[in-house]
């Protein structure tokens, strides 16, 4: 995505460039010329940088979702773990009990 953005940036420079100094045209109609294109230029750099955004939020949400996941995983993992070593421990402590 940023190569595309960089690449955009450069192609409209070069464009405007080329335009600019091949172009027989007056100093007025050159001016507004490379303002339509600048004017082009930072809507699509607009547009670039909000879908951009846009892509980094999504994958900042699932990201976000995937460790809450796991999360809850760890803890019922964590918990089951636990009542595991407190039931093994009562049962020690009742075997102990009996053969006293």
């Amino acid at each position: 995505m940023t190569r595309n953005f960089l690449y955009v940036l450069i192609g409209g420079a070069i464009g405007a460039a080329v335009v600019w100094f091949t172009a027989s045209k007056t100093g007025e109609e050159n001016r507004l010329m490379l303002r339509d294109t600048l004017t082009d230029a930072q809507h699509k750099t607009s547009t670039v940088l909000d879908e951009a955004q846009s892509k980094a939020s999504m994958l900042v949400e699932g990201a976000q979702t995937k460790a809450r996941q796991i999360t809850n995983i760890g803890r019922r993992v964590v918990e089951e773990q636990k009542s595991s070593l407190e039931q093994g421990a009562e049962e020690i402590k009742s075997a102990v009990k009996s053969s006293e």
